[in-house]
């Protein structure tokens, strides 16, 4: 399988996932948590080729939010996102890819972070 930015795949169940926490300034932090069946996520960047997992936005990055990021976090000052990193292995196992699929978020902050993302001309 090859892992490519703004690949879209969905979950087949739920799965076990690396949650980063960003804040403003040198601060992020990390938790496990699981990634809801169905839920569809696009590929931010492509991985080198010895790459164990990747980083990915859910489309329902705003729906998702408050299941993975406790609430005085979201209401802290120096909250700025969340993301999602998934090992290869669980995405190839557990995913389906949506060749097809249109990358719509349901939260203005993710739309705008993959647009800032999409204008890295790195790859």
């Amino acid at each position: 399988m090859v892992i490519k930015r703004g690949q879209v795949y969905q979950a087949k169940r739920d799965v076990p996932v690396t949650i980063g926490i960003m804040y403003r300034g040198p601060l992020s932090e990390g938790m496990q948590k699981f990634l809801p069946v169905g839920t569809k996520v696009v590929v931010k960047n492509t991985p080198p080729a010895d790459a164990k997992a990747v980083w990915v936005l859910p489309l329902n990055y705003g729906e998702l939010e408050v299941h993975f990021v406790p609430a005085d976090r979201i209401t802290s000052p120096d909250y700025e996102r969340y993301t999602v990193n998934i090992s290869i292995d669980t995405l190839e196992r557990y995913f389906v890819w949506k060749a097809k699929e249109n990358i719509v978020f349901d939260d203005s902050r993710a739309k705008e972070y993959w647009e800032l993302l999409m204008k890295k001309t790195d790859e």
